[in-house]
């Protein structure tokens, strides 16, 4: 199992995906910072320098449709979790 949390920004979600899945990775969680950081909207997160430096290299990263689209294309390859369900061992 592999676990993303927080999500940081990837080139290529495709070819990362494809790559974990050859590597033999039978799970993958992920966990964007504004739902897993403990608060409702992140803002424990915000006060630290991770989403700036996440920001200036791929500005959509921040936001929770990144997240969303990161986890529609690893469902193309693994059982995927998400945030707090996904380390309960929720997967689709």
């Amino acid at each position: 199992m592999i676990c993303l949390s927080p999500l940081y920004p990837l080139n290529d979600a495709e070819l990362f995906f494809s790559r974990l899945k050859s590597a033999g990775a039978s799970a993958v969680i992920i966990d964007h910072f504004i739902f897993g950081d403990g608060t409702s909207d992140g803002s424990r997160t915000q006060k630290i320098s991770l989403p700036a430096i996440m920001k200036n290299i791929m500005p959509e990263s921040i936001h929770i449709p990144y997240r969303d689209k990161v986890i529609d294309i690893a469902r193309n390859y693994l059982p995927t979790g998400v945030s707090a369900a996904g380390f309960a061992g929720n997967y689709s």
